[in-house]
């Protein structure tokens, strides 16, 4: 799934295709891609519209119109988006939904195993996000995300660090991915009890996450091998090359050179160095 260093990517170049741009045209291909409302919904409030910002919130990408309502969309496991100047000349098959664009260009949505989604948000909830994303915490590069916030939720529970950041209701944005790799950078263990961490160890930990989702949109976030994140025009991203941990069970650790271990944290898979992590 694509976190937050992808989807602030894909935001970026939605910016710049998609702003100031008309919607003329809007198909729906996949039904299951529409699931909150009629596919119908997403025609009569787009088409003939002006997109005015593309914004994001955690894995959300949130496109707003003139008229006031916004697009959201959430790419899930393996959705995928795409501009192009038709004719498109690739691989139809997943292809679930397309919106024209007054300059000719088409925005394309991709999505092999049908796991995202696009839906219209007619309502705001505070800090202007669409009312269905009012439950998530804040963004994990905004400056509502201070180190009084995480210490002041840390600080209540019993979860371990990394279930802790993967919380979205918590924290906005990290995925099973930079989880990994904030926890090694911050030097601290990822099944630690989040309760029973120090100030230290909470000051590093968020300090991190800013540093590693920064240097991660700089780097276009992470292509893995399976290649099922690109960018909007169809590049990878580079941050896979400065992975520390997240994948390499079995192999050095560039700190200190002992073998990064293999575990499960709260359900998921775990990478960590047993000597730089405490």
């Amino acid at each position: 799934m694509p976190e937050l260093p992808e989807v602030e990517t894909l935001r970026r170049g939605l910016e710049r295709h998609l702003r100031h741009r008309r919607i003329i045209a809007a198909e729906v291909m996949g039904p299951r891609t529409i699931r909150r409302h009629e596919p119908d919904k997403l025609h009569n409030f787009l088409v003939g519209n002006l997109v005015s910002a593309c914004g994001r919130h955690g894995k959300y990408l949130i496109v707003s119109m003139e008229n006031g309502v916004n697009m959201v969309i959430h790419l899930r496991m393996t959705g995928r988006l795409e501009i192009v100047r038709p004719p498109f000349l690739g691989d139809a098959k997943h292809l679930h939904a397309r919106f024209i664009l007054d300059n000719g260009s088409e925005l394309l949505f991709f999505d092999p195993r049908t796991f995202g989604e696009i839906f219209i948000s007619e309502k705001t909830a505070g800090k202007g996000l669409p009312e269905e994303l009012s439950s998530l915490g804040p963004d994990s590069l905004s400056q509502d995300f201070t180190l009084g916030y995480f210490t002041k939720v840390a600080k209540k529970r019993e979860v371990a660090v990394k279930g802790l950041l993967l919380e979205q209701e918590t924290v906005a944005g990290i995925g099973n991915i930079y989880g990994d790799e904030i926890c090694h950078e911050a030097g601290v263990l990822p099944m630690k009890k989040a309760s029973l961490l120090t100030d230290g160890e909470l000051s590093r930990l968020h300090k991190a996450v800013g540093g590693i989702l920064s240097k991660a949109v700089e780097h276009k976030g992470s292509t893995l091998s399976d290649k099922k994140y690109l960018d909007i025009t169809g590049s990878e991203g580079t941050y896979q090359y400065h992975h520390k941990v997240y994948s390499k069970a079995g192999m050095p650790c560039e700190s200190c050179g002992d073998t990064i271990v293999r575990t499960k944290v709260t359900g998921r898979s775990c990478h960590y160095c047993p000597t730089c992590q405490k």
